[in-house]
């Protein structure tokens, strides 16, 4: 027979091991089933993710000048988002192209939206403002189509200048960093998508091109 002090040694040795195996089922289901903190910073840069994709979306399922109005509401979504985890919103984030201001971040900057062949990157959604505020938006009140030459130049000033007002406003715009001054580690000059030569969004860039194509497809003039 066991004595006394023996039994109450396996007691004590076997409840041990039944709270080790219930601390490691615990343990299990709370990694399952606990979402991780993955901290605000990622949380919010993940929620803006999810609001471009829902925006993005919008945009894959619409036709005509409903997918253009989409496409536009994608391309001008404006967040503040510290992206660096610096504790500001004002540093540059991203590198190189997609260099952007942490208060003026643009869908674009955080997220790709496709369709076929065609991504609503900063390239495309300058063309398509250009074309909306040319031809659907601001000219409303002219009638419709292209009327004469001196008619288009009229259109392509006032898209041109809603295009500015929209990121040059204080509501949206680029934010308080300088994305046409950057330099790379060697000195030399960083074309971004605000300031690329070709296709910025800066003052002074037209919409001349993107209304010239359309005018010979639509032949509105000659």
């Amino acid at each position: 027979m066991l004595r006394k002090g023996q039994k109450s040694l396996e007691m004590i040795v076997g409840l041990i091991i039944l709270l080790v195996v219930a601390a490691v089922v615990i343990s299990m289901f709370l990694n399952i089933f606990t979402e991780p903190d993955i901290g605000q910073d990622a949380m919010e840069e993940q929620e803006i993710i999810q609001e471009c994709d829902s925006l993005c979306q919008s945009w894959q399922g619409s036709q005509g000048e409903t997918a253009m109005s989409n496409a536009i509401e994608y391309c001008t979504k404006n967040f503040v988002h510290d992206a660096t985890g610096d504790g500001s919103t004002t540093s540059v984030a991203g590198s190189g192209y997609n260099s952007y201001c942490e208060d003026g971040t643009y869908c674009f900057n955080k997220h790709t939206c496709e369709s076929g062949r065609t991504t609503l990157d900063a390239e495309r959604c300058r063309e398509l403002m250009c074309e909306y505020y040319v031809t659907v938006d601001l000219p409303l009140d002219h009638g419709e189509g292209i009327e004469d030459l001196e008619h288009g130049i009229e259109l392509v000033e006032r898209a041109e200048n809603r295009i500015e007002e929209i990121f040059l406003s204080e509501e949206k715009g680029i934010g308080s960093c300088d994305l046409v001054g950057l330099e790379d580690d060697a000195g030399y000059s960083v074309d971004t998508w605000y300031s690329n030569s070709g296709y910025d969004f800066a003052p002074g860039n037209t919409c001349e091109e993107e209304f010239e194509s359309l005018a010979n497809r639509t032949h509105d003039f000659n």
